[in-house]
């Protein structure tokens, strides 16, 4: 049934009164099943007949009733509501239609060219109320393969992000939430001044298999400046005094987790190629709050004065970049890590070592390392071994980490191994030990990860622990 009617007294309300009956000269109020089932109805009747419909429920956006549901109205999605017959230029122009908040029909000969429309009574920041439910075209549950919500379709004219945030404003509403459906934006978002975006996802800071399906993921689409090559330009930009709470920013590249090591890196050399930002702070007294951001050059980049990033993980080639930083500026609980560039059973074949002794022959840095205390797989470095080094976060130069680097022959002596490590210098005979050192750039050739010519590898230092595999 697409639409049915009900009688409410004038003295009750909605919720009061659902269900009984009342005298004939009630108000009846409408029911229809979706946005879909109003506008076939409001288009096949006459003018006068929209005209007597003062008010209407509207019990789902989309009317997908699962099979074998046998009630008496589609379920409900998010989108429902009730919607309010309004009769004025300030609400009923054609172009205030916005798929949402206002749904205007034309009063055909009645009063042309004015019309009438339906004003949604329930408006609350809820991107599910402009047609973003979960099994629209706009759920990205199954990866970015779904409708951005940053453009209109063809069964779906109307923006959901614009209107949304225009009807947030006219209503001065300051909460807006993805309800926990997974979206993707082809252009930049913004959370305006004062405002708060709440993605919805209940944890989003947990190890998995794969990101696919997450509660609360925004997919941003890499859309490249054309005057500035490798610059991506669409993210998720914060404005003054604004929150971001529960949810994931993730690559629209992610398809499926790495399935190699070879693999994990060469994302992560495809992320400093594409030069996206995952968020961006713009402004003074940021909020982020449980949130991941994984697979971009700068997973969060911030600026301004009493920002704070509350449990924050990120996945990036810089994964915290703060700079331009005033007072009371806060970090709680951030960590360098997240899982675009892991992948099931990947960690089972990376071991950890102890830095003991660094050294230079002629410009070319030279290793000691050592096993961990309880561990005794230092025997497993030979000639190729791929290894890496991890850094700390540092407030105003963002992070310097995961700098990779295949190993030379190697020396033997007891329980540690000394190795050259390939195609790299030190700047001289202390840079290596004295700092601060360029971060060097590297690059999948040939399956093998090396340093790109000319650059230096002197961040490494005595006391570090870092991390190699074998076998790719």
């Amino acid at each position: 049934m697409n639409f049915r009617s009900f009688l409410f007294s004038s003295a009750c309300t909605l919720a009061l009164c659902a269900g009984h009956a009342h005298a004939a000269s009630d108000t009846p109020v409408m029911e229809f099943d979706s946005v879909q089932a109003f506008r076939d109805w409001a288009g096949g009747v006459a003018g006068s007949e929209i005209q007597a419909v003062t008010s209407f429920h509207l019990a789902a956006y989309y009317c997908d009733a699962p099979e074998g549901y046998t009630g008496t109205a589609c379920p409900a999605d998010g989108g429902e509501g009730l919607f309010v017959q309004k009769d004025d230029t300030d609400h009923c122009a054609a172009s205030s239609d916005d798929g949402g908040s206002v749904l205007v029909e034309a009063k055909g000969t009645i009063i042309a060219p004015e019309n009438y429309c339906f004003v949604r009574q329930n408006l609350n920041g809820d991107i599910r109320q402009f047609g973003v439910t979960p099994g629209s075209e706009f759920d990205c549950t199954a990866g970015p393969s779904c409708e951005p919500i940053t453009a209109g379709t063809t069964d779906h004219p109307s923006v959901p992000w614009t209107s949304l945030v225009a009807a947030a404003h006219k209503e001065k509403l300051v909460r807006l939430t993805t309800a926990g459906v997974p979206v993707r934006i082809s252009s930049t978002i913004t959370i305006d001044d004062g405002m708060e975006l709440d993605l919805g996802g209940a944890n989003v800071l947990a190890n998995r298999d794969t990101l696919l399906g997450v509660p609360g993921t925004v997919f941003i689409d890499h859309t490249e400046d054309p005057e500035h090559p490798n610059v991506g330009t669409t993210t998720v930009l914060m404005k003054d005094h604004t929150s971001l709470h529960n949810g994931l920013l993730l690559s629209s590249a992610y398809t499926a987790p790495p399935s190699s090591i070879v693999e994990s890196y060469g994302r992560r050399d495809d992320m400093i190629e594409r030069g996206d930002t995952g968020l961006t702070c713009d402004g003074a007294g940021c909020e982020v709050h449980v949130v991941e951001i994984d697979g971009f050059d700068t997973a969060y980049d911030a600026k301004g004065s009493y920002n704070r990033a509350t449990d924050v993980v990120a996945d990036g080639n810089v994964c915290f970049y703060v700079h331009d930083s005033g007072g009371g500026t806060k970090w709680t609980g951030t960590q360098c890590g997240g899982d675009f560039t892991r992948g099931p059973g990947l960690d089972s074949n990376v071991e950890s070592f102890k830095v003991t002794h660094l050294g230079a022959d002629s410009g070319v840095c030279n290793v000691t390392v050592e096993d961990l205390p309880g561990a005794s797989a230092v025997a497993d470095i030979t000639e190729g071994f791929l290894i890496w080094g991890s850094g700390a976060i540092t407030q105003d130069g963002g992070v310097n980490i995961n700098d990779r680097f295949r190993v030379g022959p190697v020396a033997i002596s007891g329980g540690s191994r000394t190795f050259d490590l390939i195609g790299s210098k030190c700047t001289d005979d202390s840079g290596y030990l004295d700092g601060p050192a360029p971060t060097a750039s590297w690059k999948i050739n040939d399956n093998k990860i090396v340093l790109d010519a000319g650059e230096t590898f002197d961040q490494i230092h005595p006391g570090m622990i870092i991390r190699g595999v074998a076998g790719i």
